[in-house]
């Protein structure tokens, strides 16, 4: 993938995750609801159907990856970075690397701008 395409890949990411959020709040309208619903539809079309669509479905899976799981992924990405420092090939390629990064530093904002909840407790 050449760097220009992953620039483009990355910044549509974000793109793709911020109009996810801003169909999360109960008071978006049904208009709103769907037209951010058809960009979404038309990002992902654009690069599950091009030549990067391996590189974007990692992408996807690494954000989602993130979100359920961000102290397993927290664990995961540093053992590739400590890894990487001591000059090993983790089985991981750059561009995965920083799919990894990018999925970390969305989710990151995504839980900052969430209100911390109270555990659910369990019912008897």
């Amino acid at each position: 993938m050449e760097h220009e395409h992953e620039e483009a890949m990355r910044a549509e990411f974000s793109q793709y995750v911020e109009l996810w959020r801003a169909t999360d709040p109960p008071e978006v309208s049904q208009a709103d609801y769907n037209e951010a619903h058809d960009a979404i539809d038309f990002i992902d079309h654009l690069w599950q159907t091009g030549p990067h669509a391996k590189h974007w479905d990692y992408l996807k899976d690494a954000h989602q990856d993130w979100t359920a799981r961000p102290q397993t992924m927290t664990r995961f990405l540093d053992g590739i970075a400590e890894d990487r420092a001591a000059g090993y090939f983790v089985g991981v390629t750059d561009i995965e690397y920083r799919s990894q990064c990018q999925a970390r530093d969305l989710t990151a904002a995504e839980r900052a701008r969430r209100p911390e909840r109270p555990p659910q407790q369990r019912g008897r």
